[in-house]
């Protein structure tokens, strides 16, 4: 499965709802907040940038703890 960044002002012109996927991803060198979206997202006092992502089907564990899916993040310049 392969997931682009949402268009924000094309979902929101159709009125329905729709999801922004957000991820923080917690590195040596600090944390960074990213958004599957074509614009930055503000979310619970968090500046989530967006960036294309796309994510692989979620592989779920027997014990349910370890669930995992691969992100591929297209520009790490951040």
């Amino acid at each position: 499965m392969v997931q682009l960044p949402v268009c924000m002002n094309e979902m929101k012109d159709k009125g329905n709802t729709f999801f922004i996927e957000l991820y923080t991803i917690a590195l040596r060198t600090g944390t960074i907040h990213l958004a599957a979206c074509d614009e930055d997202i503000v979310f619970d006092g968090v500046r989530y940038i967006a960036v294309p992502i796309q994510r692989e089907s979620v592989t779920r564990s027997m014990d349910n703890i370890t669930d995992s899916c691969q992100l591929t993040i297209s520009d790490v310049d951040y």
